[in-house]
């Protein structure tokens, strides 16, 4: 096995009103890549929008992906790998599973993580771009942006 995946899950148990008793499960499994990393991948906007930090806030890591499942039935509706998710006033958040970086002019941009998982992928891709010298900003970005920048990578 040369890269696996370990998900930790956390539950509260059956009797949660009764005994709120917490028990951690972990599960490890090898996943094969999900993209053609070669030749990149093609991308749609989702009419689904991200859900607003006010109502499930995205900086909790759940299982309440509904959002990201109906922006993904979009995806694969159009013959597209992922989806681009906006937020509520119609900014680039991420894609459906991942999050998302542009690079624009030498400059990588990605997303503030107001609708996004401020997950370790997304903190290792921005220290290795500030170790590498790059300009990283981290803001909203429009949809325009998106469709023309240099790069797009999630």
């Amino acid at each position: 096995m040369s890269s696996s995946e370990i998900r930790s899950d956390i539950y509260r148990g059956k009797f949660a009103k009764i005994m709120p008793k917490m028990f951690q499960k972990l599960l490890a499994e090898w996943k094969p890549p999900v993209y053609d990393n070669e030749h990149g991948i093609v991308l749609v906007t989702a009419t689904t929008r991200r859900n607003s930090p006010n109502s499930l806030d995205s900086k909790i890591h759940h299982n309440n992906l509904l959002n990201n499942i109906l922006a993904k039935v979009e995806g694969n509706n159009a013959t597209a790998d992922d989806a681009i998710m906006l937020d509520k006033d119609g900014f680039v958040s991420e894609t459906n599973a991942t999050n998302i970086f542009i690079v624009k002019k030498g400059r990588v941009l990605t997303p503030h993580a107001d609708y996004c998982l401020p997950g370790i992928t997304r903190a290792t891709v921005m220290d290795l771009v500030v170790r590498e010298q790059f300009v990283l900003e981290e803001r909203r970005i429009s949809l325009s942006e998106v469709h023309t920048a240099d790069e797009v990578h999630q």
